[in-house]
């Protein structure tokens, strides 16, 4: 995982720790989702759009994992601005803000 990379995506400063402990307890589904990842990874020739998404949804898993294991004092700092999706949503908003409205 590259560290700037995923301080960028989750809004994290530059300094900041990407994992508060050297362990993460994963849960089942989160190893499961590793073995299908791996799976049409190795299938598959080149690593197409559905699966650059799915790398990242599986990094954003493993690091929500890294801050639900997190001692609870790191998590409420972490937590003022968490959820990726959002602050994309709003970049996107502030980016097309003076578009014309496209009802396709």
């Amino acid at each position: 995982i590259d560290p700037d990379w995923a301080r960028r995506r989750r809004d994290l400063p530059s300094s900041a720790p990407l994992f508060s402990q050297a362990a993460i307890t994963l849960e089942p589904w989160l190893h499961q989702a590793a073995a299908n990842l791996l799976d049409h990874l190795s299938d598959n020739e080149s690593v197409d759009d559905i699966a650059n998404y799915e790398i990242e949804r599986f990094i954003d898993s493993v690091l929500d994992a890294a801050d639900a294991s997190a001692p609870q004092e790191a998590r409420v700092r972490i937590n003022t601005m968490q959820d990726f999706r959002v602050r994309k949503a709003i970049q996107l908003m502030k980016a097309n803000v003076c578009e014309r409205i496209c009802f396709d």
